[in-house]
């Protein structure tokens, strides 16, 4: 890459910190609980990837190949997911769970590799996974189909469409830094396959319980009925 190049990319980069930190302090939401840059970043980088995925599916084994017809916009994306990885590893911190600081590390230090080695653009075959993301960012509004769409969208695209996009590009022997790819996504990968259990077993928990509750709550209604009528 060119001097000018790598300061034009590198200053964008920063520009998406920098708007990602910006943009969590100011209230958008009424739900404190919604964090400003991650719902942002999740439906840019996941609704723009999967539009780049569509538009120019033949990236998905022919990486090299594809990338230099993309529209310039497209080419974008992964540079902004490159500066909100250092907000997301921030933010990890901040939030003091083991889980979410692993994952900023992982995604910070995979885009600074993937960049140093060229292969940033590859990002396009990971980041399609922030679609789950989306959803996973609105629960805290607590709609039952969220919490449906975030499961369904967390399975499909983080545990299948993910990791056969990662193989189909470790088959081009054309298509480069194949170790930094495949070892970033497969860390990424145990990771959501550990959350994924979780947020199984915390929604047929939640499922549980609110059956439990409509099973008692009859009976709860009857012993109020009698208890008012025995008052009277």
């Amino acid at each position: 890459m060119t001097s000018l190049r790598v300061v034009l990319e590198l200053s964008f980069v920063l520009s998406s910190l920098l708007f990602f930190i910006y943009i969590d302090t100011k209230k958008l939401f009424k739900n404190d609980r919604i964090i400003n840059s991650a719902l942002i970043h999740s439906i840019i980088s996941g609704i723009g990837t999967n539009i780049g995925l569509f538009l120019y599916p033949n990236m998905i084994y022919d990486f090299n190949g594809t990338i230099q017809d993309m529209h310039f916009m497209f080419t974008l994306l992964p540079l902004i997911s490159f500066g909100y990885s250092f907000c997301d590893l921030y933010v990890g911190f901040k939030s003091k769970k083991l889980e979410n600081i692993v994952h900023g590390l992982v995604f910070s230090l995979s885009c600074a590799g993937a960049y140093k080695y060229g292969v940033i653009m590859s990002g396009y075959l990971i980041m399609q996974t922030e679609t789950s993301s989306i959803f996973l960012n609105l629960r805290p509004l607590k709609q039952k189909w969220i919490d449906l769409s975030f499961i369904t969208t967390f399975f499909i695209f983080r545990l299948i469409l993910c990791p056969y996009l990662i193989f189909m590009y470790t088959l081009n022997p054309e298509n480069g830094g194949k170790f930094i790819i495949s070892g970033g996504s497969f860390i990424i990968t145990i990771l959501n396959v550990y959350w994924f259990y979780y947020i199984v077993k915390k929604a047929i928990r939640m499922h549980n319980e609110e059956k439990e509750n409509e099973r008692k709550k009859p009976i709860e209604d009857a012993v109020s009925i009698n208890t008012s009528s025995n008052e009277r």
